[in-house]
């Protein structure tokens, strides 16, 4: 049995994926159907997104060293609801498209950042806690759109989207409670009898 942080850090992995599943699976409906976007433009949500992702992941590392994970966290969590409530509160596809890239950009280091905890809530384990991770997030990925699915059904598209910021809020809100042991956010004290050597590598004693 895995301990309980790797499930909590595989939950956020999951909500992080369904919002990538929901906005690739809906986001052409959406300003298609509720905001009368041609179909061109309503083919470029998803586009947007994932160019937003990219750019994201490509300074996330160093804004998680900068911020350390928990505050990432935090802050992808409530970029993510105010971007997707953008979305859903957009009055036209302009609006939407921004709302779109805006979310890319902070959901984008969930994902990485619990596949990198995973191994260090359990040291004893890694591999199997990676896994573990690995397949909730992917279980969101493919459950996302669904229950979407449903929840417009009952309601409205907008309401089925919307559930994303809902649960973004969630990321926010636990990340508190993500373990710390990844590089970034402990700092390792150096020895009071130790100095760096020459060449950068081992430490060499302090002479007396």
């Amino acid at each position: 049995r895995m301990p309980a942080a790797v499930y909590l850090i595989g939950a956020l992995g999951f909500i992080a994926f369904m919002t990538e599943g929901t906005i690739a699976d809906w986001s052409g409906l959406l300003l298609h159907d509720e905001l009368g976007a041609g179909e061109a433009v309503a083919a470029a949500g998803y586009p947007v997104f994932e160019l937003a992702m990219l750019i994201g992941r490509l300074a996330g590392d160093r804004i998680r060293t900068r911020l350390g994970t928990r505050r990432l966290l935090t802050a992808a969590g409530l970029g993510t609801a105010l971007g997707m409530t953008v979305v859903v509160l957009a009055p036209g596809p302009g609006v939407a498209l921004a709302g779109f890239f805006a979310t890319g950009l902070v959901v984008c280091t969930i994902v990485p950042t619990t596949i990198s905890l995973a191994g260090t809530a359990a040291p004893d384990r890694p591999a199997a806690a990676v896994a573990q991770v690995g397949a909730m997030g992917y279980g969101g990925l493919l459950l996302g759109p669904v229950v979407v699915g449903f929840l417009s059904e009952a309601t409205s598209l907008r309401v089925g989207v919307g559930m994303v910021v809902v649960l973004a809020l969630i990321i926010a809100a636990a990340a508190r409670f993500v373990p710390l042991r990844t590089e970034g956010d402990i700092t390792v004290p150096a020895r009071p009898d130790t100095a760096p050597a020459p060449d950068g590598t081992d430490p060499e004693p302090v002479p007396a």
